[in-house]
């Protein structure tokens, strides 16, 4: 446990968030390399913005809730949202590639089902926005994929792009060195559909390397207390539209087994995210493609966003 420790300020670039002390009611977080006021409850002491260094003479006062620091600490995760979207088409391997080439270490992406089984990487419910074919795949096998360009409608550069299946991109997480967060889409083949797809994904991810993270994320809360019920192992986040986001946030992320939170962005407030970091979730919003919006997220205590300019944010990582 920890003692008398000093965190200085120079430190703090490479500290995402550094500490999230729980003093009864306050709860306070040091993010970036800003420093904002702690008052230390049962003490008269409080920790200023400007002070070179944060100093805590004595944690028997702070009640750290049963955490190792190790595990109050998260890093900043700067997810690209489809890939590099806009150097590449969303969700190919050429827009997974080009994450890696820009150094960044976190892809966010969307998994569907084929009518044969087989888990697909595709955001829409169907072909027509993004491949040369139109409508539905459910009822499709995976002998059909050759047939299906998923680049050309981009540019001309990347004709012949393949619609991926899930069993490419391990591969190319694997080899590239990316961690995913995969989205499960809501499917809207029916219920056995749907259980389907969460096994067909649980068994492709049984070819990934253990060095590399994977967690879900979900619309469709259902989904996510299965996958919890079928593999505890893998974290899960719920995905909420502004409009979605009712009182009832956290009995919802509770009773899924949630580690994480994923609201939209429009309206999004400092004490909203306060609130989610208090209950002791990691809060990645959606989509974020303003760097000074990024900036105030982080400072608010947001543990991630996803972004279609993952390239221009790669140094906040």
């Amino acid at each position: 446990m920890l003692r008398n420790f000093f965190i200085i300020a120079s430190e703090l670039r490479k500290w995402r968030l550094v500490v999230d002390v729980r003093v009864e009611r306050i709860c306070k977080y040091v993010c970036g390399n800003t420093f904002i006021s702690m008052k230390l409850e049962h003490t008269s002491h409080i920790i200023n913005s400007g002070d070179r260094r944060l100093l805590v003479p004595d944690l028997s006062v702070l009640s750290i809730l049963d955490k190792e620091v190790s595990e109050l600490t998260m890093e900043r995760r700067i997810f690209a949202h489809r890939g590099l979207n806009r150097v590449a088409p969303e969700n190919t391997l050429a827009a997974f590639e080009k994450t890696a080439d820009a150094g960044l270490t976190w892809i966010e992406t969307d998994v569907d089902i084929l009518g044969d089984g087989t888990p697909i990487v595709i955001h829409d419910t169907s072909l027509d926005r993004t491949t040369n074919r139109r409508g539905s795949y459910y009822g499709l096998e995976k002998s059909d994929l050759a047939s299906i360009d998923a680049g050309a409608w981009f540019s001309p550069e990347f004709v012949g792009q393949p619609l991926p299946t899930l069993e490419q991109l391990i591969e190319l997480l694997n080899r590239r060195g990316l961690n995913a967060n995969i989205e499960i889409k809501s499917n809207e083949a029916g219920g056995a559909m749907s259980m389907r797809l969460i096994d067909s994904i649980l068994d492709a991810l049984t070819g990934l390397d253990p060095e590399r993270e994977v967690f879900f994320s979900s619309f469709n809360h259902v989904l996510l207390a299965k996958i919890k019920e079928r593999a505890p192992q893998y974290e899960v986040g719920c995905l909420y539209e502004t409009v979605a986001l009712y009182d009832d946030w956290k009995s919802m992320l509770e009773l899924v087994g949630a580690s994480y939170i994923h609201p939209e962005d429009r309206g999004l407030t400092k004490s909203k995210v306060e609130a989610f970091r208090e209950a002791g979730f990691g809060v990645n919003v959606w989509t974020v493609n303003s760097i000074d919006r990024a900036h105030e997220l982080f400072n608010w205590g947001a543990t991630g966003v996803f972004t279609d300019v993952a390239d221009s944010f790669a140094h906040l990582q």
